[in-house]
Formats: C-alpha cells, sequence, structure tokens
C-alpha cells in the first residue's frame, strides 16, 4: 500500500493532520467534519507502530510509557470503531463521549473584550474528566 514508512507518515498521517489542522478552527455548528477529520487522524496515527521495521518496532507498552496518551489514543480509536469498548480499563469506553464542542473563551483587556471561538472535539473520560 504504502512505499515505505516514510511514505506512510507522509501520505498518510502527515496529510491527515495538516487537513484537520486547516478545517478544526471553522466555527461552524452542525457539521461533523471536525469529528470525522480528528478520528481519521488519530486512527492513522494509532497505526503509524505497525508500519515500523520489525526490528524498530515498539511494544504497546513500551510506547505508552514513552507517551502516557498513547494509551488514551488506542481507547479513542477503539471506541470510534466499536462503539463501546469494556477491556482493560479504557479511559473511555463509549463512542458517544467522543463529541465536537463550539469553545468560546472571552479576555478582557484594557482595550475592551475580545472572543476567540473554537470548534473543537472533546472526549468524555471515564473518570468524569475532559480532554480536548
Amino acid at each position: 500500500m504504502f512505499d515505505d514508512i516514510n511514505a506512510y507518515f507522509y501520505e498518510n498521517v502527515w496529510t491527515s493532520f495538516k487537513t484537520y489542522s486547516k478545517r478544526h478552527n471553522i466555527p461552524r455548528a452542525g457539521i461533523s467534519e471536525n469529528l470525522k477529520l480528528s478520528i481519521n487522524y488519530a486512527t492513522v496515527l494509532y497505526h503509524l507502530k505497525e508500519h515500523i521495521p520489525k526490528e524498530k518496532q515498539k511494544t504497546k507498552k513500551q510506547l505508552i510509557e514513552i507517551c502516557p496518551d498513547y494509551e488514551l489514543l488506542a481507547d479513542v480509536v477503539n471506541v470510534s470503531k466499536h462503539k463501546n469498548i469494556s477491556n482493560d480499563s479504557p479511559f473511555v469506553s463509549r463512542a458517544e463521549n467522543i463529541y465536537k464542542a463550539i469553545v468560546i473563551t472571552e479576555y478582557k483587556d484594557k482595550l475592551g473584550p475580545f472572543r476567540h471561538i473554537e470548534n473543537t472535539v472533546c472526549v468524555k473520560l471515564d473518570d468524569g474528566s475532559e480532554r480536548i
């Protein structure tokens, strides 16, 4: 499918990231494009490890030791595919806990108020906390 790891990274991971980056701040409600693009990016990023040559591959446990969020990434990818997961005490066990949101932040200074609007994707973890 891809010629090598460089091609996989550039043609799949990097282009998915760039596509998401270009689209994620468009403040439109009611469109699931951000959600679709973020799940696509998460999926290709998570599966990058499978395209690394065997002699350089790390186990999932080793990757989690390097980057603890890799475990959350795995749960996001798996729950988006399977709708619900229950094995290994996942961080997020239900697909409906991954959702789009518009975040409006208002700043005030001597020049007056300033609003920043961001169209984002949130993940509500099973412990009740949220990640954006």
